[in-house]
């Protein structure tokens, strides 16, 4: 209870606070607008200073000559007959005498239906009266069971198969050998040389070693200013050094 009155307290101060802050300062509501340039049609006159001559359509009444049919007659001083096709009869003696049919009509008697009057009888009720009472069987609903009798279908005899587990008696279990996958090596084709016949001589390069000739710097003796015994002694070993160096060389 302490803790709602607490809360109230805190948010009854906030709603003052906030009353009293916008009557301070006011909200405001400035528009901003903003001018978009649309383009517009203008004319453009160009002054051109010499004149121009600007080609104008003048049609002129031209008078094109048109084709007509002419009579032409032309005269022949040769009289012309002309044969005209005339059907003249052919008369042909036929010496076997010809029997030509001849329509005569003859009268024939065509009989005609009479019309027959059939007599149906049909079936008439006639109402004959009884002169003693006569009992009618009127159909009661009647609230007991009444036995009736339904026809059935004759049953017959329907075959099922049921599984039945058969157990084999085995006197003396035996181990069956299970084979099992062990690898194979496949051999593979080794790539071998064939040799082709070829029904022309060819000549085959042969190998020529050709000497040649190799440049050896020789250093010159630093040492030649100082006592001769120890340039002898040195020019001598460094001169036997470099000529066996030259003849490794050459060779």
């Amino acid at each position: 209870m302490y803790i709602l009155a607490y809360f109230l307290n805190i948010s009854l101060v906030l709603v003052a606070v906030l009353a009293g802050y916008h009557e301070h300062y006011p909200e405001k509501t400035e528009i901003i607008t903003k001018e978009v340039h649309v383009p517009y049609p203008v004319k453009v006159e160009k002054h051109i200073p010499y004149p121009v001559k600007v080609k104008v359509e003048r049609p002129v009444p031209v008078h094109v000559p048109k084709p007509y049919p002419v009579k032409v007659v032309k005269k022949v001083h040769v009289p012309i007959t002309v044969k005209v096709p005339k059907p003249y009869p052919v008369y042909k003696e036929v010496k076997v005498p010809v029997k030509v049919p001849v329509d005569r009509p003859v009268p024939v008697h065509v009989p005609k239906p009479v019309p027959v009057y059939i007599e149906k009888k049909i079936p008439v009720k006639v109402e004959k009266k009884v002169h003693y009472p006569v009992k009618q069987f009127v159909e009661i609903p009647k609230p007991y069971h009444v036995p009736y009798t339904v026809e059935k279908k004759v049953p017959y005899i329907v075959e099922k198969k049921v599984p039945v587990k058969i157990e084999v008696p085995v006197k003396k279990p035996y181990p069956v050998e299970v084979p099992k996958p062990y690898p194979v090596t496949v051999e593979k084709k080794v790539p071998y040389i064939v040799e082709k016949k070829v029904p022309y001589p060819v000549k085959v390069p042969e190998y020529v070693k050709v000497p040649v000739p190799v440049f050896v710097h020789k250093e010159e003796n630093k040492y030649e200013d100082s006592s001769d015994w120890q340039g002898a002694s040195w020019g001598s070993e460094h001169g036997s050094n470099h000529e066996v160096s030259s003849l490794h060389d050459s060779f």
